[in-house]
């Protein structure tokens, strides 16, 4: 269960006497304030725990913790303000909408150097999970100075004509 990961994460951070740069955040990222449960797809296999919308609960296999989302800014709003922000986010396919706000916004609340998400759960789900994808999500990251990245570097154009291949 995720909750352990985070467990394993923190206490491996202060046996080590921890890196005072790193924050650890507990929640999970949405577009909205809203509250979550996990469900592990895998059991036994941690790293495959999802957040679901309480109001969606399909089944009893969810975990009884609930969880309250926060949204990307509140993460922002933790780092300080001349700090240089590498984020690597992984939220299985809904990085577009936590992004949404960040994307839109003419002016950064915070400056972020790199943002590294894997599109798999995106794409294969591209309607569902991000709405908008070529003009909010990736027009969104053209127009705040990000560049893409597959192995290699490739322009914002190659990226668009790869749709059905990378997505």
């Amino acid at each position: 269960f995720s909750f352990r990961n985070h467990y394993h994460l923190y206490n491996s951070l202060v046996l080590t006497n921890g890196n005072p740069e790193f924050t650890q955040v507990l929640n999970a990222v949405s577009d909205e304030y809203t509250s979550m449960n996990a469900l592990q797809e895998e059991p036994g296999h941690p790293s495959a725990t999802i957040m679901v919308s309480s109001k969606d609960q399909v089944s009893d296999e969810f975990n009884k913790d609930v969880i309250q989302s926060i949204l990307f800014e509140d993460i922002l709003d933790l780092v300080p303000e001349n700090a240089t922000v590498a984020l690597k986010m992984d939220i299985e396919g809904y990085e577009c909408r936590a992004l949404e706000r960040f994307l839109a916004a003419k002016k950064k609340k915070r400056f972020i150097a790199y943002i590294m998400i894997e599109t798999l759960h995106i794409c294969g789900r591209r309607e569902e999970l991000c709405p908008g994808y070529e003009d909010k999500f990736l027009g969104g990251m053209e127009k705040s100075g990000f560049m893409p990245y597959l192995p290699k570097p490739v322009t914002w154009q190659e990226l668009h004509q790869m749709n059905g291949e990378k997505c």
